[in-house]
């Protein structure tokens, strides 16, 4: 059976994507780039110039299906075999050997934003060009996923979206803050409980700073705390068992061996896992042990 022929409306779809620098970096830890700086993505008049990538065999990565080829040779006017991708030639005047994709250049100017219509061919095949190259990752959510990353993917609807979203998030977010401004061990508790350790001598600034810092990130990439992830701290009922937990565990106040957890006070083993720890600790029979845990704590916290 015949394939079925390709289509304007198949290929050619109603999308538009933006390509965008990265302003942030994971190495180890996250790190978000100064937007003051002079050179925060590149340096002023700096472009980043690219076509297809090279395969480890030395020819052009391929990102038509043959079907697609004939498409877009035929739409745009072109001969049969135009678009080949193994055609060694790169001179334009010699149409029986040229190449066309080595003269098919992007360009992306120091931190611009490029946005391509899906459904215009040229910008659909700078589209596909763009998802072949190491510098550019296929997703926000993937860009800090590689240090080769320069660049990221998003869907011009779904980065607007997303700004709404964050937005109200952030809302929502900063009232809750200011109902616990004055609430020294509410906060220390909300970080503990996402892995933020501090003494209890450190200053109220400090840690209104720190939450402010964690409510302005807009989403979760690696092991980055998002403001998603303070407010559902401030909901969680478990909050201050997390908080105490987290704590006893840095302290070695709990021992932790073979990814098991041990009560070195009584040699016990307690959890076999996290969700256990928190059901021991919760566990009313288990209130004395809380306490002396928690007064523990609170020497070493407060030296």
């Amino acid at each position: 059976m015949a394939a079925e022929k390709l289509t304007k409306e198949k290929v050619l779809i109603n999308k538009r994507i933006m390509i965008k620098p990265i302003q942030e970096r994971f190495d180890g830890k996250y790190i978000k780039i100064d937007p003051k700086h002079v050179a925060k993505f590149r340096l002023p008049g700096c472009k980043f110039q690219f076509g297809l990538p090279l395969t480890s065999q030395g020819s052009l990565k391929v990102v038509l299906t043959s079907e697609e080829q004939e498409f877009f040779e035929e739409l745009l006017g072109m001969k049969k075999g135009d678009l080949n991708f193994y055609r060694r030639g790169k001179n334009p005047n010699d149409s029986s050997t040229y190449n066309w994709w080595y003269g098919f250049l992007i360009s992306l100017e120091e931190e611009r934003t490029l946005t391509l219509d899906l459904s215009d061919p040229i910008q659909h095949l700078k589209y596909r060009v763009c998802t072949a190259r190491p510098e550019i990752a296929p997703s926000y959510e993937a860009r800090l996923d590689s240090g080769s990353y320069k660049y990221y993917m998003t869907e011009e609807k779904y980065e607007v979206a997303n700004k709404v979203k964050y937005s109200n998030l952030k809302g929502i977010a900063y009232m809750e803050l200011q109902k616990i401004r004055d609430n020294k061990m509410k906060m220390l508790d909300i970080l503990k409980s996402l892995g933020k350790l501090y003494p209890n001598t450190v200053s109220e600034d400090t840690l209104i700073a720190q939450l402010t810092d964690i409510i302005e990130t807009n989403d979760k990439a690696k092991s980055i705390l998002s403001v998603e992830d303070f407010i559902n701290a401030i909901k969680d009922k478990n909050t201050s068992s997390k908080a105490l937990i987290t704590d006893a565990l840095s302290k070695r106040i709990i021992l932790v061996k073979n990814k098991k957890y041990y009560y070195p006070t009584t040699d016990d083993l307690v959890a076999v896992n996290m969700e256990e720890l928190l059901d021991w600790i919760n566990n009313v029979e288990n209130e004395e042990v809380k306490i002396a845990i928690s007064k523990k704590l609170e020497i070493i916290n407060n030296q």
